[in-house]
């Protein structure tokens, strides 16, 4: 994979960036896979409101933690930020 960014200046940084949004990242009452911060991170790869999130939030959390050079593919799919990530 090529390398698209400087890593993280720790190896914890994405995790603390993670926690970061623990308490905005939430889902509505009674409405799975949406919520007005889960929506914008779903359009981030192209998502609609209802599908899953949970691939979309790892790669929101990697450009941040890489400045906007996500060493991954911005994607919904755990399959395939698995692959990139090999």
């Amino acid at each position: 994979m090529p390398e698209r960014g400087s890593p993280p200046s720790k190896r914890g940084s994405i995790v603390e960036i993670a926690t970061l949004f623990v308490d905005w990242v939430q889902e509505s009452e009674g409405h799975k896979n949406s919520g007005p911060w889960i929506e914008a991170i779903q359009r981030i790869t192209g998502n609609s409101k209802g599908d899953s999130w949970c691939a979309s939030f790892v790669t929101f959390v990697l450009d941040i933690a890489y400045q906007g050079k996500n060493p991954l593919a911005r994607s919904a799919s755990c399959t395939a930020v698995y692959r990139d990530a090999q």
